[in-house]
């Protein structure tokens, strides 16, 4: 299983001021491993990443707010990232990964708990894939939520594109889909896409 080497844990404050209600957009809690095991079916493992570090990340940086993304060495197993969000209060947003057909009474729940969408991925093993896109996207409108589309490729976009164009909810593009050829992508995307 692939080593995944953790954030840059020296971070140094902007040599400029944060706006005030910044918000980092996307973060990953991981374990403590002893307390919230990772999923026996991720493609990688990460180091821990704990709610103090990323909250005392926030402070250094000048962020007031944050949102939480559910990462792919806990699976479908939310818990780290909940614990993460409740120690760390309102300011702090969630996107979960669960499969379609989660009952709509445990959805609320998640939504009372600061959860405003579903992530999916066909980068990282355990998680919910696109093949289940339709489903999951009729209950985040359902809930107000929206979608996070992880892509490992930009060409996957550009094979759902017409699927995409038929949903309710709102989605956004997980690392810009990959485009342009950055990431581990090897070619772009058509600019039709975007029109």
């Amino acid at each position: 299983m692939q080593a995944c080497p953790g954030p840059d844990r020296d971070t140094r404050a902007p040599a400029f001021a944060v706006p005030p209600g910044s918000c980092d957009c996307h973060a990953h809690i991981f374990g403590p491993r002893d307390r919230f095991p990772f999923s026996p079916d991720r493609s990688y493992t990460p180091e821990d990443c704990s709610a103090d570090q990323y909250r005392d990340m926030l402070a250094t940086l000048g962020f007031d707010r944050g949102v939480l993304v559910q990462g792919g060495a806990h699976g479908t197993d939310n818990a780290a990232m909940l614990d993460a969000m409740e120690r760390l209060g309102p300011r702090i947003k969630g996107i979960a990964v669960l499969p379609p057909g989660t009952p709509l009474r445990e959805r609320e729940a998640l939504h009372a708990r600061g959860v405003r969408g579903f992530r999916m991925s066909t980068v990282v093993s355990g998680g919910v894939g696109f093949d289940q896109l339709e489903a999951l996207a009729a209950e985040a409108d359902e809930m107000g939520w929206h979608l996070l589309l992880h892509f490992h490729r930009s060409e996957e976009l550009v094979a759902v594109a017409d699927r995409l164009r038929g949903l309710r909810c709102h989605y956004v593009l997980d690392h810009l889909a990959r485009r342009g050829g950055g990431g581990n992508s090897d070619s772009p995307i058509s600019g039709e896409l975007w029109a």
